[in-house]
């Protein structure tokens, strides 16, 4: 595993353009909103889905709606450079680190889904990867890739783009911060 992601990265990195962009924002509202869902799924008994509710979900949720209605940054470019693919389907990749390596399976649709559907297969598949379950057609067709670099502790990263894909997005960690707020800490 440790070979194929070495090479696909080598690739990536020598064939892709990359752009690099780093902000930070106030995620309160994204774990206000966690919360009130959570709380709702648990008042209707559904603890798993609850459970499963984790801010990259919610992230998530946002991207890939994001990437329905700006369709050409879900696309690919051949390695001539001559075609741009975009993609009539969503699936996306998530990064999931695992003792054997980092490994991306895909939520396929992952814009058709609800907020519990993408919840639970995020979760199923970074299980199956984590167990080395995860089946060869599960790690295929993906159009853009998440990574959670925060997971780790990272603020900031600089994730590289799978090939076949026109980009990733990476989150890092959600952490309280001092920020100034019209000219007050």
């Amino acid at each position: 595993i440790r070979r194929l992601t070495a090479a696909s990265m080598a690739q990536s990195w020598t064939t892709i353009p990359h752009i690099t962009g780093m902000d930070e924002v106030d995620a309160t509202a994204l774990l206000d909103a966690r919360k009130r869902l959570q709380a709702s799924l648990r008042a209707g008994g559904a603890e798993e889905a609850a459970a499963a509710l984790t801010p990259l979900v919610l992230l998530a949720a946002a991207v890939t709606r994001t990437l329905r209605r700006y369709p050409l940054v879900n696309a690919a470019v051949d390695a001539d450079g001559a075609a741009v693919t975009v993609h009539e389907r969503v699936n996306l990749g998530v990064a999931v680190a695992t003792p054997d390596g980092l490994i991306v399976p895909v939520v396929t649709d992952a814009d058709r889904r609800d907020l519990v559907s993408l919840a639970l297969e995020m979760q199923r598949l970074a299980l199956a990867a984590r167990n080395r379950t995860v089946s060869a057609d599960e790690l295929r067709g993906g159009t853009f890739t998440l990574t959670n670099y925060g997971a780790l502790g990272g603020r900031f990263a600089t994730p590289l783009i799978l090939p076949g894909q026109a980009g990733i997005m990476g989150f890092g960690a959600i952490k309280e911060r001092p920020i100034v707020v019209e000219g007050a800490v």
